[in-house]
């Protein structure tokens, strides 16, 4: 980690201040927030913190839970807190325990209960494809094509809620039938508000013991799942139930792509929030973060040009920085540096090699090469990945478009040079594997090629026709 980690102060200064203040006096619930976009550092900040709070003499409790899944739920963010802390708990999670086995039966009662029927699996389906098709409709009406960037997420949203509310009316139903008194009362609560709840009150019963720090590592994966079991969002249940109902005793360390602070200020206003936007450095950061070869610096000529040619072939992308940073800790001399400022201008330093590959091997997954390679392709034509593009370049594979679509946004999570909320790549990345197909694969280029040439002439032809239809 402390190869690539660049310094990022302010951030790390925030929580060492947080962390002061939870053993302090008594004050509000602290919460600090990191965001920003794809390759931005803020996995490593957390866990750049996390270490922080394993070294401090005050011995806090950390315990760190990466959403990075397909299928993140809050139940399995709460298991993921849980399993860490009983380690060192294990008694006082007796009564949590009991109210998760209640849970579990009722699960199994009413999931019993639509299995058990045919009429009932039916009345599912039904519901589903009601208020589906009705949430679509009342986003855009009469929606049976493409339904266009800006309402894709809305749609997706309703959707999901229509369904949850669908199918948390039928559980009730099938419940009301089948579970004794007691249980329908913890079921009418509703079973994650309730799960929720209690295990905030239990975290706070612990942090009176040992203070605890929660690390939530890419947030956005439990804040976008569809949650089938509740007319509810599992964010909701996160903000309302969860941090609504932490005390003084336990610091949250949350981060992700998205931006919570304005939500969190206004839903959580007995909370102490710190929001910190993540960015690319800029040339004067990037004379900061290389302080350390002040010695050196004073000897070589022209340093001012050198920070100038480090941000050319980094654009301040923090992992390029970092493995940077981490190349000149072996240099001792000025007109090593002065070489390495060489190797920067003519863009052959290792720097640009090793960032990529780094990416590339990091996320190593042999069939997402050639989708990442012509992604690269299509960016370098326009700047931007076209979408529709890419849809036609690829659809000789066996992925349907939409599989193509979603393909594309699993890939921005995990090739964080991959940006799918600007539908674009990091030019440092482009750069390179261009670089690398120009040498090793120039006719795969060509052909990939040749396929957007068509896709663009058929696009011009289809326009021109429109015009000439309309005049």
């Amino acid at each position: 980690m402390e190869h690539f980690f660049v310094d990022r102060e302010p951030e790390q200064q925030a929580f060492r201040e947080a962390l002061h203040a939870l053993y302090a006096k008594p004050g509000a619930p602290q919460v600090l927030l990191f965001h920003g976009g794809s390759g931005m550092g803020k996995t490593w900040l957390t866990q750049q913190c996390l270490a922080l709070a394993q070294a401090d003499s005050r011995k806090p409790f950390p315990v760190y839970v990466d959403c990075d899944r397909s299928n993140m739920t809050l139940e399995a963010l709460l298991y993921d807190l849980h399993i860490q802390l009983e380690s060192r708990f294990k008694k006082e999670f007796e009564e949590y325990l009991k109210l998760l086995e209640q849970i579990e039966e009722i699960d199994k009662a009413v999931d019993e209960e639509i299995r058990a029927n045919p009429e009932n699996a039916q009345k599912v389906a039904s519901v589903v494809s009601a208020v589906a098709s009705k949430a679509i409709a009342d986003v855009v009406p009469g929606a049976n094509t493409f339904l266009g960037e800006q309402n894709i997420q809305k749609v997706t949203g309703l959707v999901a809620e229509g369904i949850a509310s669908g199918i948390t009316a039928l559980r009730q139903q099938f419940g009301r039938k089948k579970l004794e008194r007691e249980k329908y009362r913890l079921l009418q609560k509703d079973l994650q508000a309730e799960q929720a709840r209690r295990f905030a009150q239990l975290l706070n019963d612990l942090g009176r013991e040992r203070k605890l720090v929660l690390f939530i590592d890419r947030f956005e994966k439990l804040a976008l799942s569809s949650n089938l079991k509740s007319d509810h969002t599992y964010y909701e249940y996160w903000h309302k139930h969860f941090l609504g109902n932490l005390g003084a005793d336990i610091l949250v360390v949350q981060n992700g792509r998205l931006d919570f602070d304005s939500d969190y200020q206004l839903r959580l206003p007995r909370h102490h929030v710190r929001s910190f936007r993540l960015q690319a450095f800029k040339p004067e950061d990037l004379a900061k973060t290389l302080s350390h070869l002040h010695v050196l610096q004073v000897q070589m000529k022209a340093y001012e040009k050198f920070i100038t040619q480090v941000f050319e072939a980094t654009q301040g992308f923090p992992v390029a920085v970092g493995i940077l940073r981490g190349s000149l800790q072996s240099l001792h001399t000025a007109e090593g540096l002065e070489q390495m400022a060489a190797d920067l201008a003519h863009k052959e330093s290792d720097i640009i090699k090793h960032s990529i590959n780094w990416f590339l091997d990091n996320n190593a997954n042999p069939k997402h090469r050639e989708t990442v390679y012509k992604l690269a392709i299509c960016c370098s034509k326009t700047g931007k990945i076209d979408k529709e593009a890419i849809k036609y370049i690829l659809q000789k594979s066996d992925m349907t478009f939409p599989e193509i679509e979603d393909a594309l946004q699993k890939l921005s999570l995990q090739y964080s040079f991959i940006d799918c909320v600007r539908w674009t790549m990091h030019e440092l990345a482009r750069t390179f594997i261009m670089r690398h197909l120009d040498r090793h694969a120039p006719e795969y280029v060509k052909d990939v090629s040749r396929e957007l040439q068509k896709f663009y002439a058929q696009q011009a032809a289809a326009t021109t026709e429109e015009v000439q239809h309309d005049a």
